[in-house]
């Protein structure tokens, strides 16, 4: 019977040796990558301050100030409560409607109720797309 061969898989090999000659290089030469790391610092430093040159045309980013945030709020403050008064009748309605379409038989006035609740329906229901401009 033959012995098995162990594969060894390139990418483990390959980032073991990646891994130890960095270690390798690291423990001889730290100086020298410190004084690299250093330049590239410097060199960084330099480009920023000194060389880049900024678009002097281009506005800055100006945060806007609190007065106006408040004051677009304010102004929304009211369609928000409107909205809210609508979802909530819209909810009331359809729990309505549900009570009248679980009955067996509609007496005359509950046919009223509920012809005079979808057209309530259905009165919020376009007043809200002609608010939000929806077709």
């Amino acid at each position: 019977m033959s012995k098995r061969i162990h594969s060894n898989p390139l990418e483990d090999r390959l980032w073991y040796e990646l891994q130890r000659k960095f270690s390798l290089v690291l423990t001889r030469y730290p100086a020298y990558l410190f004084a690299g790391m250093l330049l590239c610092m410097v060199i960084s430093a330099v480009w920023v301050f000194s060389v880049r040159k900024v678009n002097k045309n281009v506005a800055a980013f100006e945060p806007r100030s609190s007065l106006v945030v408040l004051d677009t709020l304010g102004a929304k403050l009211p369609s928000i409560a409107e909205t809210y008064g609508a979802l909530n009748r819209v909810l009331a309605l359809q729990s309505e409607i549900g009570a009248l379409i679980e009955k067996d038989s509609l007496s005359s006035s509950d046919s009223i109720a509920l012809i005079a609740a979808l057209e309530e329906f259905e009165s919020l229901q376009r007043s809200m797309q002609s608010k939000n401009n929806l077709p």
